[in-house]
């Protein structure tokens, strides 16, 4: 009789235990953020979780394509579009939702040529030249002059993928570049180019977003921070040479699709 007590005073415990557990047990609060106010598509954007006594978290996404990076670490936003995201969390208690709305921007995509910036929503391209020469080509933004302001980057991929770091070398060797840009500014038309004049400043093409289904929907940040140019321009008779009239300067920031 004495055992039959104890057993069921211990179950009467046990059961007593669990039920104040689960009532103590605060409802979950739902709460988050971005780790950047300004979110760029393409770019992973940091998800920095806030919510509290939560067991379960998940996140709803609405306004156009994207990719989680690291179970719910981080996001990338594939548009330039307004995105809604909402955190749902639960536990024992209950449920709860956040709900924020971003405005994803397009990269700030541009050149600059002796310290002028020119801006471009162009989308660059991959193609080979005459001689089946490799080179990336970068418009920039529609203005009103005869021929538009071309930035073209000769660089020696070997095989794909593009992605990499390259050294100036006109030489044409593997893992190098070589830059050219074509433009009419203010209608002033002049070959800008590397001819004659090197640099060590490395051309750095870093793949930030990978289609695993089709390639040519794979993002890359293409950057030169500084880099030295002669301008002037060709001379063919009596002799093939590039007369240089001086050097400007070049930089490049580019994030975007490359196009083959």
């Amino acid at each position: 009789m004495l055992k039959s007590l104890k057993k069921a005073f211990l179950v009467s415990v046990i059961l007593c235990y669990i039920s104040c557990s689960s009532d103590s047990q605060n409802e979950p609060k739902a709460a988050f953020k971005f780790g950047s106010e300004v979110v760029h598509q393409w770019i992973e954007v940091e998800i920095i979780n806030k919510s509290q006594e939560a067991s379960d978290i998940s996140y709803e996404v609405e306004g156009g394509d994207f990719v989680f990076v690291d179970k719910y670490k981080a996001i990338q936003f594939l548009e330039a579009t307004t995105y809604s995201v909402t955190q749902k969390v639960k536990n024992g208690s209950g449920v709860d939702s956040f709900t924020l709305e971003i405005d994803v921007q397009q990269p700030e995509n541009f050149f600059i040529l002796d310290n002028e910036k020119f801006f471009t929503n162009n989308i660059a391209e991959l193609e080979k030249d005459g001689f089946e020469v490799n080179y990336i080509k970068i418009f920039g933004e529609n203005q009103i002059q005869e021929k538009p302001n071309l930035l073209m980057l000769y660089a020696n991929f070997g095989k794909n993928p593009i992605e990499g770091q390259y050294y100036y070398n006109n030489t044409g060797e593997i893992g190098t570049y070589d830059a050219v840009v074509k433009a009419e500014i203010k209608n002033n038309q002049f070959e800008w180019t590397t001819k004659g004049n090197g640099s060590n400043e490395l051309l750095t093409i870093e793949l930030v977003y990978e289609d695993k289904k089709d390639p040519k929907n794979n993002a890359y940040h293409i950057t030169l921070p500084n880099y030295d140019l002669n301008y002037g321009e060709y001379v063919f008779f009596p002799e093939y040479y590039f007369k240089s009239f001086g050097n400007k300067k070049l930089a490049l920031d580019y994030i975007g699709i490359v196009k083959r």
